[in-house]
């Protein structure tokens, strides 16, 4: 929508701002890497291959989890 664009475009969300809203995961991921992956463009453009291979492993699990 593009009201939704603007809001985003201007730090706005109907979660709060995007920055508050993005820094709450980014926490999670460093208290709970285990669990959470906080992927940044930077990064991937660094490392391709190895998260592609995390793609493919996901696709793997869904997979997985799709027979169960």
């Amino acid at each position: 929508r593009p009201e939704s664009f603007k809001m985003v475009c201007n730090g706005i969300q109907n979660v709060g701002p995007f920055e508050e809203h993005i820094l709450g995961y980014w926490k999670s991921s460093l208290d709970n890497s285990h669990k959470i992956l906080f992927l940044k463009y930077e990064d991937l453009k660094e490392d391709t291959h190895f998260y592609k291979n995390i793609s493919h492993n996901c696709a793997l699990i869904k997979l997985y989890k799709n027979i169960e």
